[in-house]
C-alpha cells in the first residue's frame, strides 16, 4: 500500500484513492465522503489563483466571473457534511 507522503504525481494519486478505503475498512458511502472532502479541499486551495484570473482582462472579455466555481466548490463542500434527499439524488445521477 502506498503511503500519502509517498504520492508525487497522478499516477501515485490514482493508486493511493483506490487502495486506501480499503484498507482502511470503509464502505462506498465513507469512502465517497472521503472523495467528496478531498475535491473540495484542492478546490478551496486553487480558488485564490482561479479568483486571480477571473478578475483578469481575458476573463473579462469573455464575460466571466468567479461566482458559478464559488458556488459548486461551496455547495459541494457542505453537501458532504449535510447532504439533502436532492444532492444525493443529483449525486447519484452524475456518478
Amino acid at each position: 500500500m502506498i503511503s500519502a507522503k509517498d504520492i508525487k504525481d497522478r499516477d501515485s494519486l490514482k493508486q493511493w484513492l483506490k487502495e486506501w478505503p480499503d484498507s482502511q475498512g470503509m464502505d462506498e458511502e465513507a469512502a465517497r465522503k472521503v472523495a467528496v472532502t478531498i475535491a473540495h479541499r484542492v478546490a478551496m486551495r486553487v480558488f485564490p489563483i482561479t479568483w486571480k484570473w477571473f478578475s483578469s482582462e481575458a476573463a473579462r472579455k469573455r464575460d466571466l466571473t468567479a461566482l458559478p466555481f464559488l458556488r459548486c466548490s461551496l455547495i459541494s463542500g457542505v453537501a458532504c457534511k449535510y447532504p439533502t434527499p436532492e444532492i444525493k439524488k443529483a449525486a447519484d445521477a452524475a456518478t
